[in-house]
């Protein structure tokens, strides 16, 4: 069973977790951060969170992509985020629902954007 109030961070740049990490917590939820593809699906596997966060390329171009498929192999109803300098461009020339993904978030992130975007994604209608 999903935890809601855990959300699965993964993000290879070490300053981008810390900081996205940051704004996380300050919203009141668990982060469980990991720098990797493997490290991601591992983390995934263990806490089963409540929404995951991904930044498209890490390790290789497409480590994100391949973890998302990855995850929607294990579970197709927890929201997945693609976390990207582009994501405007991806978002404006990819459909969502062809990648199973629920939505992209532009980086540098935005706090109150990520905040009300976890919540929504929870099923939170707090403030």
């Amino acid at each position: 069973m999903a935890d809601k109030k855990t959300i699965l961070l993964v993000e290879d740049d070490p300053d981008d977790r810390a900081s996205i990490s940051l704004m996380i917590e300050s919203g009141g939820y668990r982060v469980v951060a990991a720098g990797s593809e493997a490290e991601g699906l591992e983390a995934f596997l263990r806490e089963r969170p409540g929404l995951v966060l991904c930044d498209i390329m890490m390790e290789r171009i497409d480590a994100g992509f391949r973890l998302l498929y990855k995850i929607r192999e294990q579970d197709r109803s927890v929201p997945i985020y693609l976390l990207s300098n582009v994501a405007r461009i991806a978002a404006s020339r990819i459909d969502l629902s062809s990648i199973q993904c629920d939505g992209y978030i532009q980086k540098p992130v935005d706090p109150d954007n990520l905040l009300a975007i976890i919540r929504e994604a929870v099923g939170e209608s707090r403030p």
